[in-house]
Parts: structure tokens; C-alpha cells; sequence
């Protein structure tokens, strides 16, 4: 267990290490983000009766929509894009940056990413796992 901790401790550290360097290089504050919760009690915006949550921060003039995830697939990525529209379609943001931050993303969220035009950053990426194949075996009760 000792072992474990410790290597968690370090990919911890790394991993904050790379998301302060990029966001500094972006020049963005977390600090002064904020979540904002929206219900589309009558679907006008979205899906009727769906609750939106998402982290918004302003800085140098811009609307970021910002998404943070322990681990991230092309799934994900989906429903990230669909919700911030919804919230930008409820708020009146015209061209809000959309920013998808994971500690581990799917080579598919990446892409996925990239063909909504959304900042995806991930301090691992992974291949997406082959669906398993059967072998022709029936299963017998």
C-alpha cells in the first residue's frame, strides 16, 4: 500500500504540476471560477426537465465553459459539448471557449474534442479500448 501511495502522491503532483503550466500559459485564474446549475424546467433550451451544471469563469473579455473530469471518453465529450450549448444558448454567450480538462482521456475524446473545436486538455491519454470478441461460444443453461 505504502508503494501505491507514494506513486499516487507523485502522478498527483504531476499532473497538478501540468495543469497549472497550461492554464498559466492560457493566463486563467481557476480561482475565480464559478458553477452554475441551470434546470430547463420547460425544454426551451434543452431537454425539458434536465439539469445543466457547469464551471463558468470570465477573464481577458472571454466566457469560458469549463468541463473537469477524473477520466474522459468520447461520451463525454458529447454530452460536454450538447450541455454548453444549451448554457450558452440560456445565457446569451455568443462564442464562449469550451475547455474539457481530464486527468485521463480516451484517444477518441480527443478527437471528439477536437471536431467540436473544444480545448481538451489531458495529462494521459489512453487508446480506447477493442470491443472483446466472443469467440462463437454458446452459452448453455
Amino acid at each position: 500500500m505504502g508503494s501505491m501511495a507514494e506513486e499516487w502522491e507523485t502522478d498527483y503532483e504531476e499532473v497538478r504540476l501540468f495543469f497549472k503550466e497550461v492554464l498559466e500559459a492560457e493566463r486563467i485564474d481557476l480561482s475565480s471560477m464559478n458553477t452554475f446549475t441551470f434546470k430547463d424546467k420547460e425544454g426551451k433550451f434543452g431537454l425539458k426537465g434536465v439539469t445543466y451544471k457547469i464551471n463558468i469563469l470570465t477573464a481577458h473579455g472571454k466566457v469560458y465553459l469549463i468541463e473537469l473530469k477524473s477520466f474522459a471518453n468520447a461520451d463525454d465529450v458529447d454530452w460536454f459539448f450538447f450541455k454548453t450549448s444549451v448554457i450558452a444558448k440560456a445565457l446569451g454567450f455568443s462564442e464562449p471557449i469550451r475547455m474539457f480538462m481530464a486527468v485521463t482521456a480516451t484517444d477518441e475524446a480527443l478527437e471528439r474534442a477536437k471536431e467540436y473545436g473544444i480545448k481538451m486538455l489531458a495529462a494521459d491519454v489512453i487508446e480506447k479500448p477493442k470491443p472483446r470478441r466472443s469467440g462463437g461460444r454458446k452459452l448453455q443453461s
